[in-house]
């Protein structure tokens, strides 16, 4: 599992770079792998934050941090990551990059959309799949049983 301190640590240092290249002059493309780097660790702390709430009871009953510990922790997280986006809008807009940022999170949402799609139909697809493998097994087991059966009243016909 991701640990949220982590993901905000590389956003942070993504951020101090991206910031860095700016306060130099540096164009937005001359910046695309942090700007990339800068937003999977954003994507880091969501997942993050959803693996842990998705984790079973058990593995909560022992983890290592108290629920208000990890709570306090996450909800940390988030503001902070979301406080660095509206700076890094901010030096979209300075520069002149308003359309390219817009562009950018319409782009961002479409693919969010498309992989949450992919997802749905990667699950079911599996759903179906454990489905089949089931009805397989039962209708494998019927079959030697009724053979079974037929053998063995065949035998004392016999």
């Amino acid at each position: 599992m991701i640990e949220i301190s982590l993901a905000v640590a590389a956003a942070e240092k993504a951020f101090k770079l991206i910031k860095y290249g700016v306060d130099k002059s540096k164009e937005i493309h001359e910046m695309q792998g942090t700007i990339a780097a800068f937003y999977d660790a954003k994507d880091q702390v969501t997942e993050a934050k959803a693996q842990s709430e998705n984790s079973s009871a058990a593995n909560k009953m022992f983890a290592k941090d108290s629920v208000e510990s990890y709570a306090l922790q996450a909800v940390l997280a988030e503001e902070r990551t979301k406080k660095l986006e509206a700076q890094l809008k901010r030096m979209f807009q300075d520069k002149g990059k308003t359309a390219l940022y817009s562009q950018m999170m319409r782009v961002r949402q479409l693919e969010r959309s498309r992989r949450l799609q992919a997802a749905k139909a990667a699950a079911k697809r599996k759903k179906r799949i454990a489905d089949l493998t089931f009805v397989l097994v039962i209708t494998a087991v019927g079959v030697g049983a009724i053979a079974l059966m037929i053998g063995f009243v065949v035998t004392k016909i016999s």
